[in-house]
This record gives structure tokens, sequence and C-alpha cells, in this order.
């Protein structure tokens, strides 16, 4: 995980009549809670007023400077989804300190302590490599090196014109023999990118970091591990092979130069993190055997079959309704940076066309896909909360005669003195379910996953204010600013298994289904139940407000 390693070091390079305060940001730094998370340091700069930095060859920041604040975005390399977010740092009054947060891209409001202290001497451009400002030129076009081992290397760049502004680019690195195929995303309006390379030893990969330097020069920097989560107090390893070159444009490059090697990144398939304009959220997938899952949204899962190129199976959205599940059928496209294909809910007499984008091709993304536990086991039984033993959830699950696929769900929980009551679908041979809840004067959707034998997944979203229909994609942000009323909304729950459990327990809360406000208005004491429900937030909210 980030949570330590962004903590880490950065740099700045000076220019003709700096003011003050810009000058105190000029300089090499160490992180003060995790001084060796990669190994190296964070070596910061100045260019009129936006500040520039690299740190330990594998991450970079970029940002605007207003008197002793600076705020801006990190990146990392890595085609992956969790290498890029935001960050705000503080000076302090003796210019030896900087205080401050970061956070996700993807999750800006769970934010990150960020503390690092200066070392003596200040850094250079050619240390912090400050991204160049000319708008006119990219990344995109042929470039040349005669830097390893005194070899001409060449390197065809091309940025692709989606949504995530995504590239692709073939290398050789001469007379090693090395050959390689690059792909990511693009920062910085194309001027700087992250991506994952795969060359033609058998089981080599590794993540990358390019800044555009200059009109026509750019620097890149290589580890050889998968996703940066590897590269922890790898900078002086001798077992990492770390390479920082610096390349020369040569002229334009074309796609099929761009992808001459892209064969040797056939492995991956499915697996990894995608856009989700259904929820606007993330969709992880995760294949093995033949079989494919995901989560999507937070919002809901799917489950089904792999075959080549081709995933198809079931879809389960959160909550108990009669447009809620349905069959997806998508194929990866040749460039395996997108996917195209169908959904098509149970009750809908036509299908709907289904594109998404990949943002993340690392191993990381598997934790988001939140497998099945397989086995025997089920949903059935009581529940704690994870975060606290005396909060409950009885679950009961019905069959159908007509049904051996899918059946009724019926719960009944008390969370930190405030009952409720759950029902809905279940489905996977017991271990998934689609769900309505309520409490007083409140309700909400989610979903369920039995992830372990003893564990259950609970993904959560209580319907806002004045609100009665499902909102997916309600705001962490408004207007630039925290909004603390998404955690009350939504979050994903962890619970333990107790027992097992009665139909009595599991119906003890079925009169508060009946409350005329459900789903019509968030009172204040609805919003303190899914508040209590989410105790588990009070240490990630602690993380974020130490400022």
């Amino acid at each position: 995980m980030k949570v330590l390693f962004l903590v880490c070091l950065l740099g700045v390079l000076a220019a003709p009549a700096l003011a003050d305060n810009q000058l105190s940001w000029i300089g090499v730094w160490e992180d003060v809670l995790a001084p060796d998370f990669f190994g190296g340091n964070l070596n910061t700069c100045v260019v009129n007023n936006t500040i520039h930095g690299t740190y330990s060859e594998i991450g970079y920041i970029v940002g605007t400077l207003s008197g002793r604040q600076a705020t801006g975005t990190w990146h990392e390399a890595g085609y992956t989804d969790s290498v890029s977010g935001g960050f705000l740092w503080q000076l302090d009054s003796d210019n030896s300190n900087f205080k401050g947060y970061w956070w996700y891209d993807f999750a800006p409001c769970v934010q990150f302590t960020w503390q690092a202290k200066r070392k003596n001497g200040l850094s250079s451009a050619d240390q912090c490599y400050p991204i160049a400002t000319d708008s006119a030129n990219t990344l995109a076009g042929y470039w040349q090196s005669g830097v390893e081992d005194f070899g001409l290397d060449n390197m065809y760049i091309c940025l692709n014109n989606d949504i995530n502004a995504t590239f692709v680019a073939s290398y050789d690195l001469d007379p090693k023999g090395i050959h390689a195929f690059v792909w990511g995303r693009t920062f910085e309006g194309g001027r700087a990118a992250a991506g994952t390379y795969y060359d033609n030893i058998p089981g080599e990969e590794g993540i990358g970091l390019i800044k555009m330097t200059g009109p026509n020069e750019m620097v890149t920097f290589q580890y050889n591990v998968q996703n940066v989560d590897l590269a922890s107090n790898s900078y002086n390893s001798p077992n990492i092979k770390r390479k920082t070159i610096v390349w020369t444009r040569q002229g334009k490059a074309s796609n099929s130069q761009c992808r001459t090697y892209q064969n040797q990144s056939l492995s991956v398939q499915f697996d990894g993190s995608w856009t989700d304009s259904r929820t606007g959220g993330r969709l992880h997938i995760c294949t093995a055997g033949g079989a494919g899952w995901g989560v999507y949204g937070e919002a809901g899962y799917l489950d089904g079959t792999v075959n080549g190129s081709v995933f198809q199976g079931r879809f389960y959205d959160a909550g108990n309704c009669n447009r809620c599940q349905g069959n997806f059928k998508i194929s990866l496209d040749a460039d395996r940076q997108t996917f195209t294909g169908t959904y098509q809910y149970d009750v809908d007499a036509q299908a709907t066309t289904w594109r998404e984008t990949r943002v993340d091709v690392s191993e990381i993304a598997a934790g988001g896909c939140y497998p099945l536990a397989g086995g025997s086991s089920t949903l059935a039984g009581r529940w704690n909360l994870l975060t606290n033993a005396n909060d409950v959830f009885d679950i009961c699950l019905y069959p159908l005669t007509n049904d051996t696929n899918q059946g009724i769900f019926e719960g009944s929980f008390t969370i930190n003195g405030v009952d409720g009551y759950s029902e809905g679908v279940w489905n996977q041979d017991g271990q998934g379910a689609q769900l309505n809840f309520v409490v007083p004067e409140v309700g909400g959707v989610s979903t369920m996953r039995l992830t372990g034998p003893n564990q259950l997944t609970h993904f959560i979203w209580g319907l806002p204010h004045g609100k009665s229909s499902r909102v997916y994609n309600y705001p962490c942000f408004n207007s630039s600013s925290v909004n603390t009323e998404y955690f009350t909304y939504h979050q994903v729950v962890q619970m333990v298994y107790q027992k097992s459990t009665t139909q009595k327990l599991c119906k003890r809360n079925q009169n508060v289904k009946l409350d005329p406000n459900f789903g019509q208005d968030s009172s204040s004491a609805g919003k303190l139940f899914v508040s209590s429900l989410l105790s588990l937030l009070s240490a990630v909210v602690a993380a974020w407000m130490f400022l």
C-alpha cells in the first residue's frame, strides 16, 4: 500500500529572480514517516511559480506555489490506477520541513500524511527534471539515446486519442538486443507518462516513468518490478535493475513502429482495472482457470467464464428490484486497452452497448475483485462488524421452489443500538446477495459477497438527503472541498462469522421496513445510524483532518 510510501521525497529548479518563498522550496528532502520506503531522495526545483520534483527516480510531482503552501499532483511509474493523485504541503517557518497530505485520484476524499525534512544542499535541474512548459510538443515521436552501453537506443511513442490519455511505445536497447513494448497513461498534456513494459526476456516486465524535459529531450526511469509496491526499499538494492536514460527527439513515429513489440504483452487479458461508465467508479476484473469475476463501482458484482478474449456471464446491481441483474458479454479489443460488448437486464427487451477503457494492468487491482470463498459456506448466520463485536447482523436465506440459482434474503441487524432490517435476493450458491436496507427514517441499497469461509464483505450505499433512488456517484468533493457526508452514505464493511442464527432473529426488526419515511428523507437520526454502521471510518477521517 502507498499509505506510507508517498510520504517520500522530492526536488525543484531555480530560475532567475525567484521570490524568497519560491527559493525556500528548492532542495533535497527525505521523508519523515518512511525514509527508506523507496530509498532515494525527493529533489525539488522551481520554474517561475511552478514547483517540480522527482523522487527515487520512480515518481514526480508538479504543482503551484502560494506563499508557503504548495498544491499539485504526483505520479509514479506503472500502468496502475494507484500511481497518481494530488497533494497539499505547508512549509514551516524555518524552511526545514514541510507537512501536508496526499490522496489518490480515484479516492480523493481519503487523505494521508506527507511529511519531509530538508537535507543539506540544493537540488539542480538535472536532479529534479522539470517538465517542459512548451505545450506545442508532446512525447509522441521517434527518440534516440546513446547512453546505454554506448549503442544507439531507439524508442517510438504514440499517444492515443482516448478519454484516459493512454499511450503505446516500443523500444530497442542496442547492442544488448533488448526490445520491449510499453503501455500506460500520459499526463501534463502528453509531456509526461507512466507505464508498464514487457521485454523479450521471458518473465521480465517492469514499470517506467517518462518526463519530457525540453522540446526535444526526455528522460526515462525504469524499475524491473511489476508495481510500485514491490519497489519498497529498492533504490539501492543489487537485486533491482534500475535505469535512467536521456533521449533526444529524432522525428515522428508511426503506429506500426510504436506497436512493433506489442505481442510481448499478450499475456495481459481482462485482469486489471477499467473505467465504469455506469457508476462513475472502477470496474475490477480478475480471471483464473477460465473463470472471471469482478466488482464495479463498489455497487455491483459480476461473474462468468472467460474464453480467450471473450468474457460473459451475469451481473448483479445493488438493491432488491426487478431491474437489478442480467447478462453481459464483452470482448477485449485488439489493443487490450479497451473492451466492447453488451449488457442486458433480465426485464429489458434489448441489450445496451458496453465499452470501457483500461486504467490498470497490475496485480494490485486483484484486491478490488473480492472473489467468492467457494466451498459450501453461505451468507447465512450471525455476523459481527469487524470493528465492533457487539454490532450484529442475523441473516437467513430461503430457497425458491422454481429457481435453484437464487432465493430470498432476510436479515435484521443492530448497529450501535440502532435496529435495522434488510431484504433482497441471494444468488451464487448463497455467497452473494442484492439488498435493500432500512432503519428509522432512512434506507439504502447494498450488495454482499462471501469473501472467505468466515468473512463477509458488505458494499453499502445509503440514500442521500432527499433522494429516493440508487445514487452511486454521490460526490466526495463539493466545490473542491471534502464532502464529509460522502462517508455517511457509502462504505465497504467487513464482517466476521459468529454462529448460526434463527428465523426469529432474522425477522426481529421486520417492522422497521414499514416506516413511511423509507427512501424519502435522511434525517439526523437516520444519518447517525449509517454513520455508526461505518464507524471504522474514524481512523481514516483522523488521517486527513490532522491539519
